[in-house]
């Protein structure tokens, strides 16, 4: 079966980001939502066409100083560093991009194989558990067919 998806243009009812790049909508602005199989996913807010996304981290930083003009330096550089990283985790960059990898691009870098390494154990335990169900129905056919041969044999 394929999905089907769409986007459509509606007003934000609350202040929200694009998931893509983090510009910060507010209540009544245009956003662009995606539509699944005829269900809006109000949580996938994308940035209207008209205005694009933000694609850079000097383009970022200037949007949230003009949201919030009283952040100080460090908090700017710790949310561009959060940009960065959130850029590359969705595809849309790579490390390529990053002009100066710092210790805490490193960390959350880190954290994120780490969550990764722990989804794969989870995706495995699942298949190890259905793995053993399976083979304990198939143990348990066999022993049914080798009684029924014993059976059959006896008679």
């Amino acid at each position: 079966m394929v999905e089907k998806r769409e986007f459509i243009t509606a007003d934000a009812s609350k202040p929200v980001k694009c998931v893509a790049c983090w510009r910060e909508f507010q209540k009544g602005d245009a956003v662009v939502i995606l539509v699944v199989d005829d269900v809006a996913w109000v949580n996938s807010v994308y940035c209207p066409s008209y205005i694009g996304h933000i694609e850079s981290l000097n383009e970022y930083q200037e949007h949230v100083k003009i949201n919030n003009p009283k952040i100080t330096q460090a908090e700017l550089f710790k949310r561009g560093t959060h940009w960065e990283v959130h850029r590359i985790r969705k595809g849309y960059a790579s490390w390529v991009n990053v002009e100066k990898v710092t210790k805490e691009h490193k960390q959350i870098y880190n954290s994120m194989l780490e969550y990764q390494r722990k989804q794969k154990i989870r995706d495995l335990d699942k298949l190890t558990k259905i793995h053993k169900i399976q083979k304990d129905e198939i143990v348990q056919e066999l022993v049914k067919l080798a009684e029924e041969q014993e059976n059959f044999d006896d008679k």
